[in-house]
């Protein structure tokens, strides 16, 4: 409620009034509602896919004292032992925070910027903001899922392993934080890319790719679930949130063919090569560390580690002359060129 409310006074600085007559509002807000549905189902499909991992974790898990074979498939295996439902919950919980304070926010922010660009005819300019908003969100969300990738394991063990929960529950927990990251890149991604249809007005393609990845998903999830247990269904997502992140990109550039690929590449490249120096040095930085039996030297290598890849990181990115870099301490790189009239 305080969160609508604060919200208000700015509003109401900026022009905005209530309209209590029903009949004259009446044709937007039904067009509002026709488009909430189709706009929420396109914005979603990460998470209805980790859904569906869940529900399929809890059908075809081994109950610690129940049956060992699947007798509505015919009676074979279990791929998953008891718990698999649980390591998936807990391994969401890490990739959402990117997802959610990076990719929504760069998606949110970009958003009427696009949408005044479509509302002035201007396809191009749209496209070259929306080419630096994936850039800047590639820049945040590549080393972030790095980094979740690299400390997955003593993230399990300080947040998770305490009282009833083991040493090889946290191990499970950790391959699921890991499996997931290796796709937040495009869980990123993927928000940001959307937001460029649907400021062309566009809200029926991103939910039409969205159906079809959920329905890829679905057939990864029971092929690999039998070779990987619960790690195939994290697998099945990761691979499900690229494909979807290539589709959007190629329907959009084949839409509106005003992407700027050049510099895209240029600007992946080198946060790849950041990022694997980064890599390298959060992994020396842990070698490096004393042994970690307290819960306080445990968080303090996962802070050390943290500072030291986000200091390497961002040293790499200087030393290559990131335009993103420069963008977000608000100094004037390639990528802030004039407005076209």
């Amino acid at each position: 409620v305080l969160q609508a409310l604060v919200q208000f006074p700015a509003l109401r600085a900026a022009g905005f009034r209530f309209v209590y007559d029903w009949q004259s509002s009446r044709a937007s807000v039904l067009k509002i509602g026709k488009s909430i549905t189709v706009v929420a189902f396109g914005l979603t499909i990460t998470q209805i896919n980790t859904l569906l991992d869940s529900l399929i974790a809890w059908v075809l898990a081994a109950a610690p004292d129940g049956p060992a074979h699947v007798s509505w498939l015919g009676g074979v295996p279990f791929p998953m032992q008891g718990g698999a439902a649980s390591a998936i919950y807990y391994g969401e919980r890490f990739y959402q925070l990117p997802l959610g304070i990076l990719g929504f926010a760069i998606a949110t922010a970009d958003f009427p910027l696009l949408s005044r660009h479509a509302a002035t005819g201007d396809h191009r300019q749209l496209g070259a903001d929306l080419t630096v908003a994936i850039r800047v969100a590639l820049f945040t969300s590549v080393p972030a899922g790095a980094g979740l990738v690299l400390l997955a394991g003593p993230m399990a063990q300080l947040v998770y392993q305490h009282g009833s929960f083991s040493a090889d529950d946290a191990a499970r927990t950790a391959r699921m934080i890991a499996t997931y990251s290796t796709a937040v890149w495009a869980f990123c991604t993927t928000p940001v890319v959307v937001r460029g249809f649907y400021a062309h007005g566009d809200q029926r393609t991103p939910m039409r790719i969205g159906l079809a990845v959920v329905i890829v998903n679905v057939l990864l999830d029971f092929s690999l679930v039998w070779l990987l247990a619960e790690v195939g269904l994290a697998l099945s997502t990761a691979l499900a949130a690229i494909l979807q992140w290539a589709v959007l990109m190629a329907a959009f550039q084949r839409k509106y063919r005003s992407l700027d690929w050049s510099a895209l590449a240029r600007s992946t490249v080198q946060i790849l090569v950041a990022t694997v120096a980064m890599s390298v040095a959060v992994l020396a930085t842990l070698q490096r560390l004393p042994p970690r039996t307290t819960w306080f030297s445990q968080a303090s290598a996962i802070v050390a580690a943290i500072a030291v890849g986000v200091g390497v990181f961002g040293a790499a990115m200087g030393m290559l002359k990131s335009p993103e870099l420069a963008l977000l301490f608000h100094r004037r790189s390639p990528v802030d060129r004039p407005r076209t009239p």
